[in-house]
């Protein structure tokens, strides 16, 4: 299929999600979306984000008698879209509750605007590519991580380049559904720009105070991701699914460098550690907590996503105390 080669505007949604009727929903950064929005705006392109979970955090609508979607209306999503005029939507879909909602953003944004490009992501995309791209109008699937690839779809498509070999694309060729294997992981985590809370506004954030796993000491928290992947295989857990079983890091010292920054920029107290595996690697966690411990400012954080306890004793559960670690959840 032949897109408009002209592309400029990327905008990056975050879809309505859904819960059972009467709980309070967690109001947290999608940081899928803003990591990838970094990498977009690094390689030029103009990008917005839009979280139609914050952006109406109150508001429901009805799924059946025990199910509520939560966020903007699908036409109150449809008018932000419009009113930006991009030329390629990001769907994220992390969970599969999601998926209806990403399915019929797809069927709106493609009956607006058929040469908008409609490109999904996430854990349900990822798992299910086939099914998906026969369910909802979609052009592209980005399967795992999609900083470098989703850069590269849009770079080949607007110099009118092949993209059948772009890595962990799934396109349409004719009839045919196309899957391109998921080969290569980013190893130098570092490399990765820090993701785009700017255009997000945290402070609308910190102002609900939803986080994730609702626990906290101070509502100026922002989510961080210190590593990709796991080593382990538990029966449980979709990790090593999504991001391999490899164990990438970020290094301490870049790690640090980011909690600096936030706390610059937008005066963050807390974070979320969102790891699947914060402890795996102990000297480099001992670094990061150390250098917790010697700055100036003092940040309370949980990891809400788990931690393992195989990698615990008391030694480092001393100095996680010791930098500002109230709570873990054991996975």
């Amino acid at each position: 299929m032949d897109f408009n080669s002209h592309i400029r505007r990327v905008m990056l949604v975050f879809p309505p999600s859904t819960s059972i009727e009467g709980w309070e929903p967690m109001i947290t950064t999608p940081m899928g979306i803003a990591y990838l929005a970094s990498a977009v705006r690094e390689a030029g392109y103009d990008v917005a984000c839009l979280d139609t979970v914050v952006e109406a955090p109150r508001q429901t609508s009805a799924v059946n008698d025990v199910v509520s979607r939560f966020g903007l209306t699908y036409e109150q999503t449809m008018e932000k879209i419009a009113a930006w005029r991009p030329d390629v939507v990001g769907l994220s879909c992390i969970f599969s509750n999601q998926w209806p909602a990403t399915r019929e953003l797809a069927k709106r944004i493609k009956a607006a605007d058929q040469d908008v490009i409609v490109v999904a992501g996430g854990g349900h995309p990822t798992f299910l590519s086939e099914l998906c791209m026969k369910d909802a109008p979609l052009d592209f699937i980005i399967r795992g991580e999609g900083e470098e690839s989703f850069v590269d779809l849009l770079n080949r498509i607007r110099n009118s380049r092949s993209y059948n070999d772009v890595d962990g694309l799934v396109y349409r060729d004719g009839d045919k559904i196309c899957v391109n294997p998921k080969v290569h992981l980013i190893e130098d985590l570092d490399s990765i720009v820090f993701p785009a809370h700017d255009l997000l506004d945290p402070e609308r954030y910190f102002k609900i105070a939803l986080p994730m796993g609702y626990s906290m000491m101070n509502p100026r928290s922002v989510p961080v991701v210190t590593s990709r992947g796991c080593p382990c295989l538990c029966t449980f857990c979709s990790s090593t699914h999504l991001w391999g079983r490899k164990y990438r890091m970020r290094s301490a010292s870049n790690v640090l460098h980011e909690l600096d920054w936030l706390v610059e920029k937008f005066g963050i107290k807390e974070i979320k550690v969102q790891d699947d595996n914060l402890t795996v690697n102990r000297k480099r966690a001992v670094e990061i907590f150390r250098g917790m411990i010697e700055r100036p400012y003092r940040l309370s954080w949980n990891t809400p996503n788990g931690i393992a306890v195989w990698t615990l004793d008391r030694d480092i559960l001393t100095m996680m105390k010791e930098s500002g670690c109230y709570e873990m959840t054991m996975a």
